[in-house]
Parts: C-alpha cells; sequence; structure tokens
C-alpha cells in the first residue's frame, strides 16, 4: 500500500515531452556524466543507466526540487508550477529517476526509480531520513538545479518488492 502511494505521488509528479529551455528558473536538458549501479539485482537491471535527459523543477507548489532523469531515448517535459512528466519511448525498456530535494525545508530527501526490462518492472526507492523505505545513506547524494548536477555517492535504494539493495554512484550534468 505505501508503495502504491509513493508510486502514485511519482506519477502525479512526473509525465511526457520534451523542453530544452527554462521555465521560471527550471532547467532541462541532455545529460552528460554516467550512473553505475552495483548489488546483487545488477544481474536483473544492469551495471549502468544510459542517461539521456533529465528534467528538473525548483520548489514551487508546495513540492520540493526535484528532477526526473530517463533513459537516452526518452525525454521529459515541464508544466508550471512544477509537474516533470516522462515521456518513455520504450515502455518496456527503460527508466525513470525521480530525485526529491527538501533539505532547505523539511530536510527530507528521497529517490524513487522504476527500471524496465524486457516488460519487467522494478522498482526501487530510499528516503533520508529513514521512513517507509531504506536510508539512502548520509551524504549519499546531492542535487543543485542551479548548477544542472546531480551526484550520487555511495547511495543506497532498496527493491520494494524483494528488498535488495541497489548502490548507486556517479555525477550527472545538464
Amino acid at each position: 500500500m505505501k508503495i502504491h502511494a509513493i508510486l502514485l505521488l511519482v506519477v502525479f509528479l512526473v509525465g511526457c515531452g520534451s523542453d530544452d529551455s527554462a521555465t521560471n528558473g527550471n532547467i532541462s536538458g541532455n545529460t552528460t556524466g554516467t550512473i553505475t549501479l552495483s548489488g546483487t539485482d545488477t544481474a536483473l537491471v544492469g551495471t549502468q543507466l544510459d542517461t539521456g535527459f533529465v528534467g528538473s523543477s525548483l520548489a514551487a507548489g508546495g513540492q520540493p526540487d526535484y528532477i526526473v532523469i530517463v533513459d537516452d531515448a526518452s525525454t521529459v517535459s515541464f508544466t508550471a508550477p512544477n509537474i516533470l512528466i516522462p515521456d518513455l519511448a520504450d515502455p518496456d525498456n527503460g527508466f525513470v529517476v525521480v530525485v526529491t530535494d527538501d533539505s532547505v525545508g523539511s530536510g527530507n530527501k528521497a529517490i524513487s526509480m522504476s527500471i524496465w526490462v524486457s516488460g519487467t518492472k522494478y522498482d526501487y526507492a530510499c528516503t533520508t531520513p529513514v521512513s517507509v523505505f531504506i536510508e539512502c545513506g548520509v551524504n549519499s547524494f546531492t542535487l543543485d538545479i542551479g548548477s544542472k548536477t546531480v551526484t550520487f555517492n555511495n547511495l543506497t535504494v532498496t527493491n520494494v518488492d524483494t528488498s535488495t539493495v541497489l548502490t548507486m554512484d556517479g555525477t550527472l550534468t545538464w
């Protein structure tokens, strides 16, 4: 039930299209950099996320700063005041990573990630401070929309179905 609520929130926050322009300080664009994965589930999802596009949204409308990262064939659109919508080129093979950072407000940070491989969906999540899901890790990620950078440093996410852990590392710019 809790995962369904989080996924519903992610679906509410994210959706389809592409916008490389800045809108009210929200900057989206193509990525450079790599996200590597380690852990047991790499046998299922691989050892690297081939990122292609980041949609970003500064805090507005009661929501914190957040970004949506998609695979190299997909895009993300922005709708004011702060809705990001992913458009997956291949819904059977791709991924969506939502990075939320409210460290200025409530202090909460979270990752929600869905990876599709041959039509099978694998969901992962973490929060800081820990709540429903595994702790992401102290200083495990930084999000700086102004500098168009996100960094993952030994970030741990848990598979919401099996509780196996993936570790994410890397830096993306857009």
